[in-house]
């Protein structure tokens, strides 16, 4: 299923995870939340308002890597995200 992955290439996870993509092409793209303004404001929405992003509002953490899903699924737990990736 198509993803929109939101990371940053500072965060030893998301360095991990494009490791993993890398060796698993699929229909995903990167969006680098450190590159621009626009892609980091579409981050933001998605975390201040998502429900799947609460722990991470109340651990006052980033959130990332975050999988946004084409059928809006958001996930956050890397095992799941690989899963519905690969499936």
């Amino acid at each position: 299923m198509r993803a929109e992955i939101f990371g940053a290439d500072i965060c030893p996870d998301c360095v991990a995870l494009k490791d993993w993509l890398a060796r698993h092409p699929g229909n995903w793209t990167w969006a680098e939340i450190t590159a621009d303004t626009a892609t980091l404001k579409r981050f933001l929405a998605l975390r201040d308002t998502d429900p799947a992003f609460a722990p991470v509002r109340q651990g006052h953490t980033i959130g990332i890597p975050c999988y946004l899903f084409a059928d809006g699924t958001v996930l956050l737990d890397g095992e799941q995200a690989r899963a519905k990736l690969q499936g």
